[in-house]
């Protein structure tokens, strides 16, 4: 490609042979063409390399970097950010799946609204077998994530597509939320971001998978993050340089399962099947007890009431 493509996609891969073929298939679909594919492989032993090779040969547009030891997904990204030529990035998985319309959507959006830097969108959950288990179907405005981003990720990262600025990349200290520290310094930079409703992405959800204690440590490392925004706010040291992230990365936390936590959160806000939500919080207690996650023992109460109460504790949840 002579020119410079419109966007540059960049997709991080580790050991992902299971559902790679879905996710290239689904970027080399896309009804908007004029792209390249960045595809970095973070050091895999499995046969990933063989099947991003075997497309690289047929489509010019992929862009093959190869990492010789596992660097982690922040180091990854920011290697396919400094070679990125297109006017907009846009982000995804090695196991996820973009609707063949989403580069088009998102292009022409941010194309049509020059005041907006980045832009997410709604996605679907889907299985390890790609059904889908719930739709995340959101809109929100530029002043909704300015207000609300400090209290909750508002942009599902797989989903967006930003503008190709100098000076944008994920820090290495943000460990499991190099996104959210993204949009916040965004945010203090006075850019503005937006979530719609299109739903343009499904967002594989691997049912059997373990954390362990990675989600405490995420909750550590998102404190640290919402500490360096407020401290940007006050306009006094940031914090980051100081941080020391093995001060979180060596600490013990108690065993527990964040993946299937979050099964069973995708479970119960489906609205399908209470009785299975509920022989899955038993799974979970019988395995980690009955103190270890407390919201369990809300979802097990209103999993029994009426399907109204349940439509309104969902809405809750989801607000």
């Amino acid at each position: 490609m002579k020119n410079k493509p419109k966007i540059s996609v960049i997709m991080p891969n580790y050991n992902g042979e299971e559902y790679l073929v879905e996710a290239i298939e689904s970027i080399l679909h896309q009804t908007f063409k004029n792209f390249e594919f960045i595809i970095i492989d973070d050091g895999s032993t499995d046969n990933s390399m063989n099947i991003i090779k075997r497309y690289a040969k047929r489509d010019k547009r992929i862009k093959l970097l190869v990492n010789k030891h596992n660097l982690g997904i922040i180091r990854t990204l920011n290697r396919g950010l400094r070679i990125a030529r297109g006017k907009y990035i846009a982000r995804m998985d090695s196991d996820d799946i973009s609707l063949s319309n989403r580069f088009e959507i998102q292009y022409n959006f941010l194309e049509n609204n020059p005041d907006i830097f980045l832009i997410g969108t709604s996605f679907r959950y889907i299985n390890e077998k790609g059904r889908i288990l719930y739709t995340f179907k959101v809109n929100y405005s530029p002043e909704k994530i300015k207000t609300d981003c400090w209290k909750k990720s508002l942009i599902h990262h797989p989903t967006v597509m930003f503008h190709n600025e100098a000076g944008i990349f994920y820090r290495e200290k943000a460990i499991f939320c190099e996104d959210r520290d993204l949009w916040l310094r965004l945010i203090f930079q006075g850019k503005k971001m937006k979530v719609i409703e299109e739903v343009l992405l499904n967002y594989r959800l691997r049912e059997n998978s373990i954390c362990n204690s990675k989600g405490n440590q995420q909750k550590l490392f998102i404190k640290e993050v919402l500490k360096w925004h407020k401290n940007r706010l006050l306009a006094i040291e940031e914090g980051y340089n100081s941080f020391n992230p093995d001060t979180i990365l060596t600490r013990k936390f108690r065993a527990n399962d964040y993946n299937q936590i979050n099964y069973i959160d995708i479970l119960f806000k489906s609205k399908k099947n209470m009785k299975l939500v509920r022989q899955e919080i038993i799974n979970y207690w019988s395995k980690y007890g009955l103190f270890n996650w407390k919201p369990s023992y809300i979802y097990y109460l209103v999993s029994l009431m009426p399907k109204l109460i349940v439509n309104l504790a969902i809405k809750y949840l989801e607000n």
